[in-house]
């Protein structure tokens, strides 16, 4: 018994052309949602979450690539989208109508979300007892007497907590946010 090899061949490649060629047309027939997602500066979010509702239910959604780009085939209908990423503030738009064989491009331009309050200015003054220790290290004091200077103001360190200033401004703006988020 002779097998062909060329004509197996030929007819594996024209199936896989065929199979090919019909999921090509179904999901064509499908209509898309597809956009970019990118920051305040342009950069494209990578990994960006993009949620679709239908009547309050969660019905699907996609991950941004890193163009930012996402796309989903869905049925024709209204739909909630909601896109969301961590550190920005979060968007949703409601009622996004999808036509049957349409392409729906939504660009999103994402907001940080707490730009003020990630912005926090530390003071740190020297002890009295830190003063101290650098004037006998400084006028060449024994070794015993700087060890215990150090100590000492090792230990008023650990007493005292550091103290953090925001502007009034930035602590309305973070109070705001913070009423926001819990309403």
């Amino acid at each position: 018994m002779e097998v062909n090899l060329f004509g197996i061949t030929f007819l594996f490649l024209t199936s896989l052309l065929t199979c090919r060629n019909a999921h090509g047309q179904t999901s064509r027939m499908m209509p898309i949602l597809q956009g970019i997602v990118h920051d305040e500066n342009g950069h494209p979010v990578i990994g960006g979450d993009v949620s679709l509702f239908a009547k309050g239910q969660f019905v699907g959604g996609a991950t941004t690539d890193f163009d930012g780009h996402y796309e989903i085939n869905l049925d024709p209908g209204y739909y909630d989208v909601q896109f969301s990423y961590i550190g920005y503030l979060s968007k949703r738009y409601e009622c996004v109508q999808i036509n049957q064989k349409d392409t729906t491009t939504l660009n999103v331009v994402f907001a940080e979300s707490y730009p003020l309050c990630e912005r926090v200015t530390t003071k740190c003054k020297l002890g009295p007892l830190w003063t101290r220790y650098r004037n006998a290290l400084d006028s060449g004091a024994s070794e015993r007497t700087l060890r215990v200077l150090e100590r000492r103001a090792r230990r008023a360190d650990e007493r005292s907590k550091p103290e953090l200033e925001l502007t009034p401004a930035q602590r309305k703006q973070c109070r705001s946010m913070r009423r926001a988020e819990t309403a």
